[in-house]
């Protein structure tokens, strides 16, 4: 009996190792950026008509659209729904690219995440968190991590 605890504990134990070797090496995602948006898919019916009131089935109808993964969905939607007028304005979409990368980027690489983050957060009017997780993606992508 004793020696199959000790034969169980060590299967355990290196089932548990695998886990966190497994985690560890996972990637990070990239940063869902202003320019990977899929903006004729917020245009689309399917879509637009959920905006800017029923957020949760906006982000369903565009994954259904894009097949995106839940975070994009989401960060795409937010961003939809803070600044309507990037949905039909191109010029403003691409205004909009390449102030966000550059300001952001900028303070990413002088280690101002927190700054980074709230500038982030103000120009799209994003939540705190998405923010953040769109901050950690551009530090992990300069760190050769993303």
């Amino acid at each position: 009996m004793g020696m199959m605890m000790i034969v169980f504990a060590i299967v355990v134990a290196v089932i548990l190792l695998a886990f966190f070797v497994a985690a560890a090496n996972a990637k990070p995602s990239t940063p869902v950026q202003l320019a990977d948006i899929d903006w004729d898919a917020l245009r689309d019916e399917r879509v637009s008509q959920y905006l800017p009131d029923q957020k949760i089935a906006a982000i369903k109808a565009y994954r259904e659209l894009t097949g995106v993964g839940l975070a994009e969905a989401k960060h795409a939607v937010e961003v939809a729904i803070a600044n309507p007028d990037l949905l039909n304005d191109k010029k403003a979409r691409s205004a909009a690219q390449s102030l966000s990368d550059a300001g952001i980027r900028e303070l990413v690489e002088d280690g101002r995440i927190d700054d980074a983050t709230e500038l982030y957060r103000q120009f799209t009017g994003v939540d705190e968190y998405t923010a953040r997780d769109y901050v950690d993606g551009i530090d992990n992508e300069l760190r050769g991590r993303g």
